[in-house]
């Protein structure tokens, strides 16, 4: 199955709820989404692939919280990558996209972007991202 919402994880208790259920009826179904930044820690993404997800898509856009300040996306920045990572290493497929030249952003934020993408490759094997420029 394919869940056609920009952030299935928009609202923890329901997702929650949701993992709950397709993890008690066990029908073997296999799913994937688009998610957002928050609420995907380890024990959650341990429940995402026990309930049968097999791909997610992010928005990451940064990984500079200054950035991520400006654009008012929800997160933290360093769990971004953790939780790309665990994905991984948990047998989910994750992509993720980012958005480069956003305004207000430094030559510090573009390190860091930099930074934390070489050490996601680093760590995975199976990892996709699309680089997108910002345009005004």
């Amino acid at each position: 199955m394919h869940f056609h919402d920009d952030m299935i994880n928009g609202h923890l208790p329901h997702f929650d709820a949701l993992l709950d259920e397709l993890i008690a009826r066990d029908r073997g179904t296999r799913w994937e989404s688009f998610v957002g930044p928050q609420g995907l820690d380890r024990p959650r993404l341990q429940r995402m692939k026990a309930s049968g997800c097999v791909l997610v898509k992010m928005g990451v856009q940064s990984f500079a919280a200054g950035t991520l300040g400006r654009m008012h996306r929800p997160g933290k920045a360093d769990l971004l990558a953790t939780s790309i990572v665990g994905s991984e290493e948990l047998g989910i497929s994750m992509h993720y996209d980012m958005l480069t030249c956003f305004p207000g952003e430094t030559d510090d934020d573009h390190r860091r972007n930099l930074d934390v993408i070489e050490s996601i490759f680093a760590e995975t094997s199976g990892v996709y991202f699309s680089l997108n420029p910002f345009y005004l």
